[in-house]
């Protein structure tokens, strides 16, 4: 693969544990992933799929290897250094949307603008745009305990991208959504990699999997394919 990559993982690691109880959740991985691509993360439970987008994310920090991403060596930061790196180019969507109860979806959206400078007026307003796109201009107003599962991924989606982030990371965003819902996710994530983001997404599911740029399935850590 070209070595112009955006992620670029060699021999990377992070083990759990210390001793005879280490556990080895990413062990020996190497692979490159280019811009635009939307790749997924497959195998069972345990096998490493969440660790690794916490290192491709900055979230944990590799035990050995070299993690490139963009022009960040994940693998040389700081944490305060990683910090900066996850605010300027990381967007996130988790399975439970991980959005904050007592906000209210508007705030919850326009929160990760914040961290930019960004004037309120201005982040509220990127916001609305956001939601209105995904078809939740008339829940704005609302706290995430009065939105359905659907709706409250796609709030989490709207936050992920709110700052057009090079990299999208998902980890499960279907599992908890019904099949109309699932597919709306999965086309707008798509779409994500027509504008130019790069998406890795862990999941178990094979609709996912069939739109994949590429797959990497992970075994007890180690990269089998």
């Amino acid at each position: 693969m070209a070595t112009n990559a955006y992620i670029d993982a060699n021999n990377i690691e992070k083990h759990y544990g210390s001793g005879e109880n280490s556990i080895a959740a990413v062990d020996s991985v190497s692979f490159q992933i280019r811009m635009g691509e939307l790749t997924v993360l497959m195998g069972p439970s345990g096998s490493g799929k969440s660790t690794l987008l916490s290192l491709l994310g900055g979230l944990e920090t590799v035990d050995s290897g070299r993690l490139r991403v963009g022009n960040a060596i994940l693998s040389d930061f700081t944490s305060l250094a990683s910090a900066k790196f996850r605010r300027a180019n990381v967007g996130f969507l988790f399975q439970d949307a991980g959005l904050l109860d007592r906000m209210s979806i508007m705030e919850n959206v326009a929160l990760p603008l914040a961290y930019t400078g960004m004037a309120k007026k201005l982040r509220y307003m990127q916001a609305r745009k956001s939601l209105e796109s995904l078809g939740l201009g008339q829940r704005m107003d609302h706290v995430p305990g009065q939105l359905s599962g659907g709706e409250r991924q796609r709030a989490g989606l709207a936050r992920a991208i709110i700052t057009k982030p090079k990299l999208i990371l998902c980890d499960e965003p279907t599992a908890a959504l019904d099949r109309e819902n699932s597919g709306y996710v999965i086309e707008q994530l798509k779409s994500a990699t027509q504008n130019g983001h790069t998406v890795i997404i862990s999941t178990h599911d094979e609709k996912i999997a069939q739109i994949a740029s590429r797959i990497l399935m992970l075994d007890k850590g180690k990269l089998i394919s």
